[in-house]
Formats: structure tokens, sequence, C-alpha cells
């Protein structure tokens, strides 16, 4: 399977009311153009830098901040492979 690009992105997402809005607060990219095989492993290591002062993660009724971490395979003409996991900013 070709790959266009592996990267790693840091997203917010804040919400009040009937507002919402999403940012990119880092993007990395660990490779690209890039062959990829069934049972093969690799291993990336990455740094994403948060904005100085981040909004902490929050959740009330109204409104909420949630940051995710997001591991992309973009494949081109394709739907992307995507992980995303959701992590605690304090």
């Amino acid at each position: 399977m070709l790959i266009e690009e592996i990267r790693i992105e840091l997203e917010v997402k804040e919400s009040a009311g009937s507002k919402s809005s999403k940012k990119k607060a880092d993007v990395a990219i660990l490779e690209d153009k890039i062959s990829l095989m069934g049972g093969g492993y690799r291993k990336w290591p990455f740094e994403l830098k948060i904005p100085e002062a981040p909004p902490p993660t929050v959740q009330t009724e109204k409104s909420s901040v949630v940051w995710l971490l997001k591991g992309i395979l973009d494949k081109r003409l394709r739907k992307d492979f995507r992980v995303i996991i959701p992590i605690q900013v304090f």
C-alpha cells in the first residue's frame, strides 16, 4: 500500500453553547512517499509543541475543551486511515 504521508496532529476543539471551533496546535510529519506491507513494524520518535498558556481539558454542561492526538496515514485518492485518542492537558 502506497502512503503519501504519515503524520501526527495535535488538535484542540472548543465549544461553548452553540459556538464551536477546532484548531491544529501542531503537526509532525513522520515519513512521506512510503510503501507499507502487512505484518511490518515501524517506530517513529516525534515531538509536538503545546501552545503557550493552553486552555486545559474541561467538560461542563454547556462548554468543553478537548485535546486530540491524531495519527494519520494519508492515502492518495482513498480514505485516510486515522487513529484518534483524547489527551488531558492541565
